[in-house]
């Protein structure tokens, strides 16, 4: 029963940190929330965390005036948002 306490409590915790992940990602503007209008509805957030109400997003910007390698900033966006599109600067010229 302890060991199965522990490894609910780690499952939790690890979605949980991954909205406070996404929300801190959000609020330090290195990314933006970028809705697409042409959707009905925003898709729903992955796996449990839109059990603990945290909303889907169908696109991200991410701003391309950051410092560091685009390809580490690239994945960490798409690991925090994978129901998202991740839009660049390019992409908004088109």
């Amino acid at each position: 029963m302890l060991v199965a306490m522990a490894l609910l409590a780690l499952f939790l915790g690890y979605h949980l940190n991954w909205i406070h992940q996404r929300r801190d990602a959000l609020r330090s503007g290195w990314i933006e929330d970028a809705p697409n209008p042409f959707l009905e509805r925003e898709p729903d957030a992955p796996a449990l965390l839109r059990l603990f109400g945290e909303a889907g997003h169908s696109g991200i910007y991410v701003k391309n005036n950051l410092d560091g390698d685009r390809q580490v900033i690239h994945r960490k966006a798409k690991a925090l948002f994978p129901e998202a599109k991740l839009l660049y600067d390019a992409d908004l010229d088109n």
